[in-house]
């Protein structure tokens, strides 16, 4: 029996976890005397956000995912706080969520920061919600800092009120990606200008191996396959390289996927650096379970790649600090598929 494969373009519906649309347009709204709603505790409990006076949430400023799944627990109409608000006048920009999660970061914090560009000169601030202090996450996770300096925020110029605030004027772009939705073009020409700002360049010239990008070092995470180790000295053994994201910088992670055209890995969030990567890559996908999370498919064709997705058999496993483990049955077959896909 061979291992089911498809291109990012053929994945058919029930091997996908939500959608997959291409599109181009996003909106921008402006909103005046925006009230804002300073996150308590968990970003779940949905008491965070952004409403008119009456208390109606503002529309474009809730996150969504999939086919308007609202995964916080936002409402359409959010109780008023009692007592006096803070003011802020004059025109800000609205980032949305500082999620500390690598991939999260990407392409649900960043999402709006595409129409930043438009109207840098007269933004006076940018608007954000977090549950920690951000200095101290940015300070944590300096690939945060590297990302917003890139788009044109620096540290300064983030705006986190602890308490309800009334902002003059709030600019509120539409997310240029809904995670398992769709994506709009501009969410990869955004990051293609971070690139740019990041100065990085491309390598004077391509490694003609490939590289595998492993998960075995990970200790927490959402899925982790028990017997990657026999795939990672597989490819190992057939010229590849063999990277662990978790040892690299975020450019050093930048240049390992510009360094290389054929690139291999189970589907994780180390993919998502390929936004910021130059060039069309040959990419094999190990999606271990029967479904893939739709963004990889979306961003893969968003960003003009050749992918193909993998669907081993796996049996589910525990694993502390794993939220799931699999083990891959039959693990033999499933190299042996790749690497002679790759031959092709």
């Amino acid at each position: 029996m061979t291992v089911p494969r498809f291109t990012a373009r053929d994945v058919p519906p029930n091997r996908l976890n939500g959608d997959v649309a291409i599109l181009s347009g996003p909106r921008v709204s402006v909103s005046h005397n925006a009230v804002y709603h300073p996150v308590s505790g968990s970003f779940f409990n949905g008491s965070w956000g952004l409403t008119d006076y009456a208390g109606g949430a503002l529309p474009l400023s809730i996150p969504l995912r999939g086919r308007g799944e609202r995964p916080f627990g936002h409402v359409d109409r959010m109780p008023m706080p009692s007592g006096d608000f803070d003011r802020r006048a004059g025109t800000f920009f609205y980032l949305g969520p500082i999620f500390p999660h690598f991939g999260h970061f990407l392409i649900e914090s960043l999402n709006r920061m595409w129409a930043l560009g438009q109207c840098r000169s007269t933004i006076d601030g940018v608007v954000c919600h977090a549950n920690e202090d951000v200095p101290e996450l940015l300070t944590k996770r300096p690939f945060m800092r590297d990302l917003l300096v890139a788009l044109g925020v620096g540290e300064g110029d983030l705006i986190r009120p602890s308490r309800p605030t009334i902002f003059e004027a709030l600019v509120i772009p539409e997310p240029a990606m809904q995670p398992r939705a769709h994506v709009y073009h501009e969410f990869a020409e955004m990051f293609s200008r971070a690139r740019i700002a990041m100065g990085i360049k491309p390598p004077d010239v391509k490694k003609r191996n490939g590289v595998y990008i492993s998960k075995t070092k990970i200790k927490h995470g959402v899925t982790l396959v028990s017997n990657e180790q026999f795939i990672e000295n597989t490819m190992r053994d057939h010229g590849y390289d063999v990277v662990y994201p978790e040892d690299l910088t975020f450019k050093d992670q930048i240049t390992t996927f510009d360094a290389f055209t054929d690139v291999v890995g189970c589907a994780g969030s180390a993919f998502h650096t390929l936004l910021l990567s130059a060039g069309n890559k040959r990419l094999r996908y190990i999606a271990p379970g029967d479904v893939v999370n739709s963004n990889y498919p979306m961003i893969d064709i968003a960003l003009g790649h050749d992918a193909t997705y993998f669907f081993p058999s796996v049996k589910a496993i525990t694993r502390e600090g794993i939220m799931f483990p699999f083990e891959i049955c039959n693990v033999e077959k499933l190299t042996d598929a790749i690497l002679s896909h790759n031959e092709t």
